[in-house]
């Protein structure tokens, strides 16, 4: 049968066919098409169609002749079929290298280094990287992690193996336990914080350290990435994980495909949209810091850095001097108290700043600021950006 590709609105405007090559059971694919959904709405005439992205099912694709496709591309067979169509196309995923289809993603870079800044944070020593080096998106949270951590002279350990033997997480129930991995995260030196490159490899991890007897977090902290419910939540104890984007990422993809379907040109550079921050669990719960003093000091910071506390309200907590103090810190976590204090308040408003409406006064005063002007100079000077430049990087142009 053939399709034609454009068909009839009962309020006289033509609907456009968009073939949706993506799982729908992945918490990270659900919220896209959360995402293509918000841009789509019942306005734009958008009649979509789900298949998995498999090899066998652009045939499929095809013979529905679609206006465009909106793709999560982790095959190089899938990838050359879709191209073979001549469709406008999307991709939202990062898993193959050199790709040319237009790309809206994470910028997995700075994922890596958020997931370092993080674990350098509790005070680790030792640090690890789980993951599939030969996808993309972990090469890059790799190159990331390991490059701000070589900043502070740590050098991490790396764990990679062929993808058809890398061990999975079975969740409730414990699977069969590769070895080779178990021997490797045995042989860490403890304590050691490992970051994974997705939130089922953070959940193998954490499995594995049950089945070995390591206490996480004490003896091992586990990041993962994509901050998906059910993974985190399935943890023993529940997993910390950087939240990324993914409904703005697939807002902006529905925006690219309707830019191509409208004979726009395909866009040669990848929207790489910054993560939204770490989302702290048990399972990074931790402060890898053998000084009492310095751990009693950073706890403090922590829970109360948004109430508008001062570095002499730290010291207030511990019976040395400010001085002592600030050159402990340096010593354990590469920041002084004021420095550590302006880190998590901005943390906090780079969170409020991609998941909220509240105004920049509003962020100003939940982040530990007295006032927006203060607070706008002080994210300026720590990520190179204004509030309000922050927050377009996540609200996209369309």
């Amino acid at each position: 049968m053939v399709y034609p590709r454009w068909m009839p609105n009962p309020r006289g405007r033509p609907l456009r066919r968009v073939a949706l090559l993506m799982e729908r059971i992945v918490g990270f694919n659900l919220d896209v098409l959360l995402g293509i959904r918000d841009f789509a709405g019942p306005s734009r005439g958008w009649m979509c169609h789900f298949t998995d992205p498999r090899p066998e099912h652009v045939s499929v694709v095809s013979a529905w002749e679609p206006s465009g496709l909106l793709a999560f591309l982790l095959d190089p067979a899938v990838e050359q079929r879709v191209l073979d169509l001549g469709r406008p196309v999307v991709d939202v995923a990062n898993w193959l290298t050199d790709s040319p289809v237009s790309r809206v993603s994470v910028n997995d870079r700075e994922v890596g280094r958020l997931g370092a800044d993080h674990l350098a944070g509790l005070g680790f020593q030792s640090f690890a990287f789980a993951g599939n080096l030969t996808n993309a998106y972990a090469q890059q949270r790799f190159e990331g992690f390991k490059s701000r951590l070589e900043a502070f002279d740590h050098h991490p350990q790396v764990y990679s193996s062929d993808p058809q033997r890398f061990p999975r997480a079975s969740a409730w129930t414990m699977g069969t336990v590769d070895e080779e991995f178990l021997e490797w995260v045995v042989s860490l030196p403890k304590p050691v914080a490992i970051f994974a490159d997705n939130d089922d490899r953070a959940l193998v991890v954490s499995e594995t350290c049950r089945f070995a007897g390591l206490n996480v977090p004490d003896d091992v902290a586990i990041l993962g990435v994509d901050d998906d419910p059910y993974l985190c939540a399935s943890g023993y104890p529940q997993l910390s994980s950087i939240a990324i984007p993914a409904r703005r990422i697939g807002y902006e993809a529905a925006a690219m495909l309707e830019r191509l379907m409208n004979g726009g040109s395909p866009r040669l550079e990848p929207i790489l949209l910054p993560p939204i921050g770490v989302v702290s669990r048990r399972s990074t719960d931790v402060l890898a810091i053998e000084d009492p003093d310095v751990a009693i000091a950073i706890r403090y910071i922590r829970t109360h850095a948004c109430t508008s506390i001062s570095v002499e309200d730290v010291v207030d907590q511990v019976p040395i001097g400010r001085r002592t103090l600030e050159k402990l810190f340096l010593k354990h976590i590469g920041r002084t108290p004021l420095q550590e204090i302006q880190h998590v308040r901005i943390a906090q408003a780079q969170t409020l700043l991609a998941t909220t409406d509240l105004t920049i006064n509003a962020i100003a005063l939940r982040s530990g600021y007295s006032n927006g002007n203060w607070f706008s100079t002080a994210f300026q000077s720590q990520t190179g950006q204004s509030p309000a430049a922050y927050r377009r990087s996540f609200l996209g142009s369309s």
